[in-house]
């Protein structure tokens, strides 16, 4: 859980600093809350040899903005942190935003480059 306590740090710092818009924060924090919940039902699943929620979901939301979050629940419930291939794929996610927020932060990536970036 270092690197989500690093990149809520960043996160935090930009919006303090005036370098990241406090919506893209909230968003951070709904997602994050959103893909907590979710590892935390999905290990509860496990353990009781339900349905579960499947791979791709967890990394999407993840990918969109949820990765703190993810991270976090993951270290919480001891949970996809086996699987290495899964963990690869976490760890790339995380690299991603993580220089994207430190990007943010330092001024040297403007908010709006991610919608340039996916052609908004």
């Amino acid at each position: 859980m270092p690197v989500a306590g690093i990149m809520a740090l960043a996160l935090i710092g930009g919006i303090v600093l005036g370098q990241i818009p406090l919506e893209t924060g909230l968003i951070y924090a709904a997602m994050g809350g959103v893909a907590f919940v979710l590892y935390g039902m999905d290990k509860n699943f496990a353990e009781q040899n339900q349905w579960r929620i499947s791979e791709v979901t967890l990394l999407g939301v993840d990918l969109c903005f949820g990765i703190i979050g993810g991270l976090a629940g993951q270290a919480v419930y001891r949970h996809k942190t086996r699987k290495s291939s899964y963990v690869a794929t976490t760890v790339l996610l995380a690299g991603v935003h993580l220089l994207w927020l430190a990007g943010m932060a330092t001024g040297f990536i403007e908010p709006s480059d991610l919608a340039s970036l996916v052609g908004l």
